[in-house]
């Protein structure tokens, strides 16, 4: 399931001729955040996260967010995405992880 975004970069690359680093990285990451993801990153990542069709029931709220203040709906996107999966009980990709990390140490040092 999460392969499709490297795929997905691959193909936009080969088959459709993007050829810009910034978009190709976006598309790359849209679905498994990562370190020192760029602004075009988290706005891929959030909008896949949070599109009309998801239901989860914080949605609205995670939208209204994103508008006010990027990087915090990116975190809070990003422990939903843990929660979910720990629920699940499904493996956390080690850069989630990592990226949650970093930003939970940068709003902590922040506040």
């Amino acid at each position: 399931m999460l392969l499709h975004a490297r795929v997905g970069a691959d193909i936009a690359q080969r088959e459709f001729g993007i050829r810009h680093p910034q978009v190709l990285s976006a598309i790359a990451c849209h679905t498994v955040a990562r370190r020192a993801m760029s602004v075009l990153d988290k706005c891929v990542f959030l909008a896949d996260s949070i599109e009309p069709s998801r239901t989860f029931p914080d949605r609205l709220p995670l939208c209204e967010l994103a508008l006010r203040d990027l990087d915090r709906a990116f975190l809070e996107c990003v422990a939903r995405s843990i929660r979910f999966l720990v629920e699940k009980r499904v493996p956390i990709a080690g850069e989630t992880i990592e990226v949650y990390n970093e930003m939970v140490q940068r709003y902590a040092q922040s506040s």
